[in-house]
Formats: C-alpha cells, sequence, structure tokens
C-alpha cells in the first residue's frame, strides 16, 4: 500500500507544479504580447508621426526575460523539448535509465546553482539600487523573475528525477 500511496503524492506535488507553471507560460504570453504592442507603438510612431516611444528598448528587455525564463519549467514538466535519440534508443533500458537520472540530477543541481546565483545578483542589484538607464526601472524585479523561473526548473527537475526513480522506466 505504501508503495501505491508515494507515486500519487509525486503525482500530486507535479500537478500542483504543472499549474503554477502553465500560469507562469500564461505571465510569459501576456509579456509577448505587451512586447509586441511596444514595438508597433514604437514603429508606428518614429515612420508616420516622427515620435519615438521613451524607453521602449527598456522595456522590451525586461519583458523578454519574462517571456524567455518563465515558460522553461512547464516544458520541462510536459517533456515538451527537443529530444535527439538516434544513440539513446540503441542502449539497454537500463543504461536509458542510468543516463536519464543522470541527466535529472545534473539539472537539478545545476538549475539549483543558478537559482542561489540569480538570487545573489538580486540581493546585489537591491543593494546598490540598480536600474535601467532611460527609465530608472529598478533591475531586481527582472531578476527576482529569473530566480522564480529557476527555481521552478530545479523543481520541476527534481520532480521528474523522483518520479522516474519511482516509476523505474524511461518514456
Amino acid at each position: 500500500m505504501k508503495s501505491n500511496s508515494m507515486p500519487m503524492r509525486v503525482d500530486t506535488v507535479v500537478d500542483i507544479v504543472k499549474k503554477v507553471t502553465k500560469w507562469s507560460v500564461i505571465v510569459s504570453a501576456i509579456c509577448l504580447a505587451a512586447m509586441l504592442l511596444i514595438n508597433v507603438i514604437e514603429v508606428v510612431g518614429a515612420k508616420w508621426f516622427h515620435w519615438s516611444l521613451i524607453g521602449h528598448l527598456e522595456l522590451t528587455e525586461q519583458l523578454m526575460v519574462l517571456v524567455s525564463i518563465l515558460p522553461i519549467a512547464f516544458i520541462a514538466l510536459e517533456r515538451g523539448h527537443i529530444r535527439i535519440t538516434m544513440v539513446v534508443d540503441r542502449i539497454p533500458s537500463a543504461g536509458r535509465l542510468a543516463l536519464e537520472v543522470l541527466g535529472y540530477v545534473l539539472g537539478t543541481l545545476v538549475m539549483a546553482f543558478c537559482t542561489w546565483r540569480a538570487f545573489e545578483q538580486m540581493q546585489y542589484a537591491m543593494d546598490i539600487r540598480l536600474s535601467t538607464n532611460t527609465l530608472l526601472l529598478p533591475i531586481w524585479p527582472t531578476n527576482l523573475v529569473i530566480v522564480v523561473g529557476f527555481g521552478l526548473l530545479a523543481l520541476s527537475c527534481l520532480l521528474l528525477l523522483v518520479k522516474t526513480l519511482i516509476v523505474g522506466q524511461t518514456k
């Protein structure tokens, strides 16, 4: 009975994290639409009205961080990333399992390190009140998004590792 309840708990946690990461994808999509709108306003204003949107580059750069970082954990949990399996398909299933476990262990460790370093960078940006040049937007909120994105990816890798170890097979 205990072995049956353990995968259900892991699946429950995976489902919760998937819901959180799905919302991060929605936020990312909204930011992408905002980037599009900002750039359309800038181009139309500059070409037809000889008017420029002040700080459009800074706004786009800040939004680009959200667009690029937030969806990564969702893609990892959905296993939606590109996989090249020419070599892996020729390895016995035990070897594939070992490689997958190794990949998830390394992914968890690297993403945990990246989360920690991004947190350190965020603290530094807060301490010296780092801001953008034109609009003087603080940099730390963008760094916070990086911390959250890497943290969600580290958690996703850890959950996939646990799930792989419990199930004991590759997909």
